[in-house]
């Protein structure tokens, strides 16, 4: 059975929730390949479960530079998008603008939330709207 078949199985059997483990994204598996086993679930499965406890290998490439860029790499598998800050939110422009620090290299299987957690840095905590797949940093005062 090809790996891609395989994570379609996986997927399927999490959103039926029969199942409890998780589908490699980032650099376990292409993102491409995840988008492509999403779209072959039934309407509405892909839908059952938080994409971001999607298991992902943390290990970014190395072009990426920033924690704006590492974070679009995170996040393009699971179809939510990163809320770029308006121009009064200098903390979360300053959060993105951030390198990327040997944390996001580490190779070790995380879920995506954790993941972007990581690379942010431990001042910082996730705002996600599921509804509109949408993720934003804010400073955790």
């Amino acid at each position: 059975m090809s790996k891609t078949n395989c994570l379609i199985g996986l997927a399927a059997l999490l959103c039926m929730g029969t199942a409890s483990a998780q589908i490699p994204v980032g650099g376990s598996v292409p993102p491409a390949a995840i988008a492509e086993v999403l779209k072959q679930l039934p309407p509405g499965a892909a839908t059952n479960y938080n994409r971001l406890r999607i298991g992902t290998h943390l290990d970014l490439p190395s072009q990426l530079k920033t924690v704006h860029e590492g974070a679009n790499y995170l996040l393009t598998p699971t179809g939510y998008r990163l809320v770029l800050p308006t121009a009064t939110s200098r903390e979360t422009q300053q959060i993105l603008q951030r390198t990327l620090t040997a944390a996001a290299r580490i190779g070790t299987f995380t879920t995506v939330e954790t993941a972007l957690l990581t690379i942010a840095g431990d001042d910082v905590r996730l705002v996600v709207d599921h509804q509109n797949k949408l993720v934003a940093f804010e400073p955790n005062h």
